[in-house]
């Protein structure tokens, strides 16, 4: 942790010398999120340098703005020690363009000259479907709190500029794995109504 505390010191560093523009830098040991203005196609680091050659940006064609950006930040990471090697990921890898991490998928959306980061509640297609067990030898309210906090946990998991058809889409989905693992719609119905005035609170 303290080595990757003193390479993250390392990155910012070097980033600053470049002068890019670093707008967000979170990182959890050794998972780092990073946010960006897009370097311009072509950009290359070479020599502790920031270069655009033709022959670049002929290799850029097609290429997101995303991609070329984590490129370049990937290869100024991997000058700072032998020893981490970067893996990046980007929103435009992905069909729907929105990265998952963790538990949210990420993306970034502009309109009206503004440029905002939005994330969305996100389960990896491998997760169980099934939540809490109704038959599990655990107390009702017990049961009904545990839910209502995986629930509201969804709702914050939604950028509050999403439109709410959005979040409910994830509810509903929630609703039906709490179907599928044994209870029934009055019971569900208290589950959500309890998420709902508890992200009422919160918000």
């Amino acid at each position: 942790q303290v080595f990757m505390i003193w390479w993250n010191r390392e990155l910012i560093k070097k980033i600053n010398e470049v002068e890019l523009d670093l707008m967000m830098d979170k990182i959890y040991v050794d998972d780092i999120n990073v946010a960006l203005p897009p370097v311009m196609p072509g950009t290359r680091y070479i020599d502790g340098e920031l270069k655009v050659l033709p022959e670049t940006i002929m290799e850029d064609e097609g290429r997101e703005n995303d991609e070329i950006s984590m490129k370049t930040l990937q290869a100024i990471g991997n000058s700072i020690h032998a020893s981490i090697q970067l893996e990046i990921d980007y929103p435009s890898r992905y069909s729907d363009k929105k990265m998952p991490t963790l538990d949210l998928k990420i993306w970034v959306t502009s309109n009206n000259n503004s440029t905002k980061i939005l994330h969305e509640h996100y389960m990896k297609p491998m997760s169980s479907k099934a939540v809490l067990n109704s038959r599990s030898a655990m107390a009702w309210s017990s049961k009904r709190t545990i839910l209502t906090q995986d629930a509201l946990r969804i709702m914050l998991n939604c950028s509050r500029d999403l439109p709410w058809e959005v979040v409910a889409t994830h509810l509903s989905d929630y609703s039906a794995r709490m179907q599928y693992s044994g209870y029934d719609q009055k019971f569900r119905a208290e589950v959500m109504n309890s998420a709902l005035k508890a992200y009422d609170k919160l918000r």
